[in-house]
């Protein structure tokens, strides 16, 4: 008896051979075949009957296996570059793994133009150095595929690769495990990768295609010294992209990047798009990038196109900071949430304001307006020269919305805000307790918009900054704030009075002329004071 794999759980063959007896010998299988080879057959036990001419009778079982992986569990136990034609795989390109890749401490794989697939639940595992003196695992990816093993599971994923940190200082020790993307792709993952307490990431030129979580980072506070304030990880030119509908039909895009409780990453020239957006819901596109208690840079020319969310930070402590600077927002639902967040630097980004949607639903503040910026409770913040507009005029959108900012300085500096409903939101208390703190709004440039600014407090504990003029000029109530707006100056007149007597809120304010373009002189101070 012989048997051949049936590929897929299919396409299975079994063969018997008899001899002894008088010639012809018919067959008869028990799933009612009568040939010598029994074909197309699922995975499983078969019983075959042989019959001679003299009417003599045997029989005999054959179990039918499906096609085996090509490693159930591998783990590496040499460092070594793995490469078509030498690899511990028999040198074959394209890899199976049916559970498990294991890279242990002090080991190096470099794994180089190749492809492997893993079954559903399979994982790729490096691990921290517990022994002083060896280094921490290494695997590095180069011009190199981990995917799902579509073949025979096209509706499930796989769960990716787990770099297990040890907490120990990132440059004093080699202790910590490292997995380096150069050049590869990770797809079709529940979490393409996630890393903890200190493991290192390099992304360069990597591509995260098609999986739940792209990759999380955290938690980690474990530098010390003059290495307080660097982190290895980083994301650097690579692609983290959605572009059709998930292996899992139960399944959604979450988040291309999750930071928790990690400090100093750097996000350089990265994309976040979902490319595939008929597949999903606005609310089910998924976020770029999520992060609580964290720290991280994301600049020079990062571009999120076609999210819910592109940025969300959320910060328990306003140390936490992050800077976004230089970078393309397109067509996402909501570009920039940050609350709690402190000291934040949001400058030279252009910021490209969905469409309205009613599938959205509503917010507090927002409704269901797409928007560009949504700062909660955050101060000390700087928000300078970006670009925040809509493709066509008022369409139910906001350019910014600020809550509750707190007592430091927090500057709108020569931003600008074109073809919008409401360029500019304050809610709530934005004014310090001096003078020249609070919330100031300075040389901005309001282009055919409906609502340039709009400030919505209870005028007795709070609105923006008592003195708006720091333009230019000396700092002094009547310095005029060089704002440039919409609508006409009239010299003298209120051009735009918003009154909310719904909610009890008030809001007055006024433009004068200066140099020939209107500016804002804000009139009714946190003490009602007049200036």
């Amino acid at each position: 008896m012989s048997s051949v794999y049936a590929f897929c759980n299919e396409n299975g063959e079994a063969t018997a051979t008899a001899s002894g007896g008088t010639p012809p010998y018919s067959y008869h299988w028990s799933d009612g075949q009568n040939t010598q080879t029994a074909t197309n057959l699922s995975t499983g036990l078969y019983y075959v009957g042989v019959t001679d001419a003299n009417g003599c009778t045997i029989g005999s079982n054959v179990y039918v296996s499906e096609t085996p992986p090509t490693a159930y569990v591998y783990t590496a136990d040499v460092s070594a570059t793995w490469q078509p034609g030498d690899n511990p795989f028999g040198g074959i390109s394209e890899v199976h793994i049916g559970y498990a890749l294991i890279i242990p401490e002090g080991i190096s794989i470099t794994i180089k133009d190749m492809v492997f697939k893993f079954n559903p639940g399979a994982y790729v595992r490096l691990y921290n150095s517990t022994t002083s003196g060896i280094n921490g695992a290494k695997l590095t990816l180069d011009h190199t595929i981990f995917t799902s093993y579509n073949d025979c599971y096209p509706e499930l994923m796989w769960n990716g690769v787990q770099v297990l940190g040890s907490n120990t200082d990132q440059y004093l020790t080699d202790q910590q495990p490292i997995l380096y993307l150069k050049v590869s792709t990770i797809e079709n993952a529940k979490n393409g990768v996630i890393s903890t307490y200190g493991s290192i990431v390099k992304g360069l030129y990597a591509t995260f295609k098609n999986n739940i979580i792209g990759a999380f980072l955290g938690p980690f506070s474990g530098n010390t010294g003059a290495n307080e304030m660097k982190n290895k990880s980083y994301f650097h030119y690579c692609n983290f992209i959605t572009d059709a509908a998930l292996n899992d039909p139960g399944e959604n895009p979450d988040y291309f990047v999750v930071m928790y409780q990690i400090n100093y990453i750097n996000i350089k020239a990265n994309t976040f798009q979902n490319t595939a957006v008929s597949n999903f819901d606005i609310v089910d596109r998924g976020f770029g990038i999520v992060s609580v208690d964290a720290t991280y840079n994301v600049y020079y020319n990062n571009i999120f196109n076609d999210l819910y969310y592109a940025i969300l930070a959320s910060a328990s402590n306003p140390l936490y900071t992050v800077t976004i600077d230089n970078n393309e927002f397109n067509n996402n639902y909501r570009a920039i949430l940050l609350s709690g967040v402190g000291f934040a630097t949001i400058t030279s980004n252009e910021f490209r304001i969905a469409d309205l949607s009613s599938s959205v639903p509503s917010t507090l503040y927002t409704d269901n307006y797409p928007y560009g910026l949504y700062l909660e409770g955050c101060s000390g913040y700087k928000v300078e020269e970006n670009i925040i507009g809509h493709i066509t005029p008022f369409d139910e959108n906001i350019g910014a919305i600020i809550i509750e900012s707190g007592d430091n300085y927090n500057e709108f500096y020569n931003n600008t805000f074109a073809f919008l409903s409401y360029s500019f939101i304050a809610y709530d208390d934005n004014d310090g307790d001096y003078d020249y703190d609070g919330l100031e709004i300075l040389c901005n440039n309001f282009v055919f918009n409906i609502f340039d600014i709009v400030v919505l407090s209870d005028v007795i504990n709070g609105d923006i900054g008592d003195h708006q003029g720091r333009c230019y000029g000396e700092e002094e109530p009547t310095a005029p704030a060089g704002n440039r707006y919409s609508h006409i100056c009239l010299l003298g007149k209120v051009t735009r009075v918003y009154l909310n007597m719904k909610n009890l809120i008030l809001l007055i304010w006024r433009t004068i002329c200066h140099s020939n373009y209107p500016t804002i002189r804000w009139t009714l101070s946190k003490n009602h004071q007049y200036s």
